[in-house]
């Protein structure tokens, strides 16, 4: 369950996002860019949530690792979606189809992802202590050297 709180001082939450089954390790805004704002959700449940926050609707459910999902991190453009988990792999999905795009398989858990200012490149942390990065236009189901 992930909670949206406004800014003022009351103690009620604006919105519940329920969906996972067990816990949420990281969630990431969509950019201004996109037709829709959006927030992603990501767990141990294995899966990555999207959600329409004017509504609360579930709009994605991102279902292809195979174990927890620790971060999600949206393109600075919005058309995609990484997403790292304790499978070892960086999988990029379409948040307008849901669908995956591409995925890499890493040496380690991964940890943490971020993209490039610019949303040509990601770098992502592994629990190895390694830190990768990947062209998203180049990604094609690799293992890491």
């Amino acid at each position: 369950t992930s909670k949206i709180w406004t800014r003022d001082s009351s103690p009620n939450a604006m919105m519940t996002l329920s969906g996972h089954d067990r816990s949420v390790f990281g969630i990431d805004w969509s950019p201004q860019t996109t037709e829709t704002l959006l927030l992603a959700s990501c767990s141990y449940d294995h899966t990555t949530k999207l959600w329409d926050v004017k509504t609360g609707a579930s709009i994605h459910a991102l279902r292809g690792h195979k174990k927890p999902v620790f971060c999600c991190r949206f393109s600075p453009t919005g058309d995609i979606i990484a997403t790292g988990s304790a499978d070892r792999s960086v999988m990029l999905w379409s948040p307008k189809t849901g669908r995956l795009i591409a995925s890499h398989v890493s040496t380690a858990e991964i940890l943490d992802l971020q993209w490039s200012p610019q949303g040509n490149e990601i770098a992502f942390a592994c629990a190895d202590g390694r830190v990768g990065v990947l062209d998203p236009r180049a990604v094609q189901d690799t293992v890491a050297a």
